[in-house]
């Protein structure tokens, strides 16, 4: 019996054990799974939360950092004097919308997270320990009237508040139509945006537009509150358009130029100049895309250039600029007038290439004495002293030129035409006119100097050299003399003066034959030296003389000089040219055919 007792006895000490271990096992449960509930309701937001409020027009967008853990919000909103509850509901995501509100003056706002705990018996909802509270004003949510003006000159954008309020400050946004956004915030409200190369931004793009926008920022204990923007103003390029664009040139090498000017970006331009007094030209398109300038390249020697700059679609027109080229050589066309070795532009050796006589070069650049040219594609220098340049290349608008046997010969026997000469093309000169309207003038360089001379002498009291030859090919001079030569004892048409009833009569009055005025061998055009010219005032009125230009005959000798012919023949000789006695419009460089001992040349020149 006693064995029974102690079996018993036993046996309920182990039910005791078994109880207490159940005990203690579901404590420690209990304890775990509080201590989850615990955790996992923490929920914490990052350190120094902040809630951002922006108001647009009746509705007021929130949002708030995320919370760790949450999957949820509890959003609560009431009247910051009354207490009365405007909102209150959840939200999966850190952001939510408020309408009727900005009436309310002020608002009390409650952001809690919130996490849920899935059971077996169900889902269990723990809000965080934490709140994001904020008592927010909601009395500064319009900036009020905005002032602002484009400066198209300095290419600037002045904004600013009309009243500006303490305690809060502003912000900017400009927006372009490439989606790129920037805000710019101040307390006082002002701002001055520089625009374009020299400026912070870049100017709209033709075809683009930026947008700016002004709001108020209110910044307090856990919030700040973006007010409502005020209505968009929308700037284009042609906003930044000058009244007149600022057009600006400088030098960057012999004769050439480079202009700038101040169009918005995006503008196209158009360079337009005018030689003289000639019309425009257009001159080049720069796309909106490019920089505001135009490189004029090599411009014509001694020439006044006139330039302008104009936009298209908002038309803004630049003034004009002059510029007044130098004499230069740099890309004038010369002819030599006998064949030259080209030289070795460094040693100065021959290269073993011979450029041939009246063959058409362009000069690169003038080296003391000599041309760079280029020559069966290999640059060298040729003896610049044989060659012929052509005048209305290097002179420019110095002398104008009118290259009559290229299109309507005027010799004539005083007002009697030369028949099968007269209103014709002079063989020779079938490529002196060019397709531009402009002629080849060829005369030798050496002579130019002299030439230069005398016509700034003529512009500087107000008249201009009218050039009607410089170089004649022997072939033209063979066929003036043999072609006039046989019309000589014709009747003419009109009876002279002194009754003289032939050619011949007409042309051998006083001692003269048909050689003095036209040469029957070689001339002194034949080499480059000669010109037959007259004077003209600047608007391109010539000066009466006592015969006609070309005029064969006896009235055309300088002892009849009148008081414009003998002007011009003090202009002449004064730079060192000689006279011909028969031809008050004939002067040449006898100086310069010595010093060279030319030659005749059989051929016309060709561009």
């Amino acid at each position: 019996m006693s064995q029974g007792r102690s079996r018993k006895r036993t046996k309920n000490r182990t039910y005791r054990w078994i109880l207490l271990v159940g005990i203690l096992a579901l404590l420690a449960g209990l304890a775990a799974f509080f201590h989850y509930l615990q955790k996992n309701a923490n929920l914490p937001f990052p350190a120094n939360p902040q809630l951002t409020l922006e108001a647009e027009g009746d509705m007021l967008q929130l949002s708030w950092p995320e919370a760790a853990g949450a999957e949820g919000y509890r959003l609560e909103a009431r009247g910051l004097s009354s207490g009365e509850r405007w909102y209150e509901g959840e939200c999966t995501e850190n952001h939510g919308t408020l309408t009727d509100l900005l009436t309310a003056g002020g608002v009390e706002l409650s952001v809690t997270p919130v996490a849920r705990w899935h059971t077996p018996l169900g889902d269990w909802i723990r809000e965080g320990r934490e709140s994001l509270a904020a008592s927010v004003s909601l009395t500064g949510v319009d900036a009020g009237s905005i002032r602002a003006q484009v400066d198209p000159d300095s290419q600037t954008l002045s904004v600013g508040v009309e009243e500006v309020r303490e305690g809060i400050s502003y912000q900017l946004t400009l927006r372009t139509g490439k989606g790129e956004e920037e805000t710019l915030e101040r307390e006082d409200g002002t701002w001055t945006l520089a625009f374009g190369e020299k400026g912070d931004y870049p100017l709209p793009a033709a075809g683009e537009e930026m947008a700016w926008s002004v709001r108020t920022v209110t910044r307090g204990d856990g919030y700040t509150l973006l007010g409502r923007e005020t209505e968009p103003a929308v700037l284009t390029w042609e906003d930044f358009l000058p009244d007149s664009l600022a057009l600006r040139w400088e030098e960057t090498g012999e004769n050439q130029y480079l202009l700038t000017w101040n169009a918005a970006a995006g503008a196209e331009c158009v360079v337009e100049f005018r030689r003289g007094e000639g019309d425009w030209e257009e001159a080049a398109r720069i796309p909106g895309s490019a920089a505001s300038e135009y490189a004029t390249g090599i411009l014509s020697s001694h020439t006044t250039y006139r330039w302008r700059v104009r936009t298209s679609g908002r038309e803004v027109r630049s003034p004009e600029v002059e510029i007044q080229t130098g004499y230069s050589a740099r890309g004038c066309r010369v002819w030599p007038v006998r064949d030259l070795p080209l030289l070795d532009p460094e040693s100065r050796e021959r290269t073993g290439i011979t450029v041939q006589t009246l063959e058409l070069l362009v000069v690169q650049e003038e080296r003391e004495g000599y041309f760079l040219v280029e020559a069966e594609g290999v640059e060298g220098l040729i003896d610049s002293r044989y060659c012929m340049i052509n005048l209305p290349d290097y002179l420019g608008d110095l002398c104008s030129y009118e290259i009559v046997n290229s299109f309507r010969a005027l010799y004539a026997v005083h007002g009697n035409e030369v028949p099968g000469v007269t209103g014709t093309v002079i063989p020779g000169y079938e490529e002196v006119l060019q397709e531009d309207g402009q002629y080849l003038v060829p005369y030798l360089y050496p002579c130019c100097a002299k030439l230069k001379a005398a016509g700034e002498a003529v512009q500087a009291d107000g008249y201009r050299l009218k050039i009607y030859d410089a170089y004649r090919p022997r072939e033209a001079t063979h066929f003036l003399y043999e072609e006039t030569e046989e019309i000589l004892d014709w009747p003419l048409p009109s009876v002279g003066e002194a009754g003289e009833t032939t050619y011949r009569q007409m042309v051998t009055g006083d001692g003269y034959q048909l050689r003095s005025f036209l040469a029957r061998g070689g001339s002194a055009h034949n080499m480059g030296i000669a010109l037959d010219l007259t004077l003209e005032t600047a608007d391109g009125t010539e000066l009466a003389m006592q015969s006609e230009m070309h005029d064969l005959s006896r009235y055309s000798v300088t002892l009849r000089n009148n008081e414009a012919a003998e002007l011009l023949n003090r202009y002449m000789t004064a730079a060192g040219f000689d006279i011909l006695v028969s031809e008050w419009w004939h002067f040449q460089d006898n100086e310069t055919r010595d010093a060279l001992g030319l030659e005749y040349l059989q051929e016309g020149v060709s561009g």
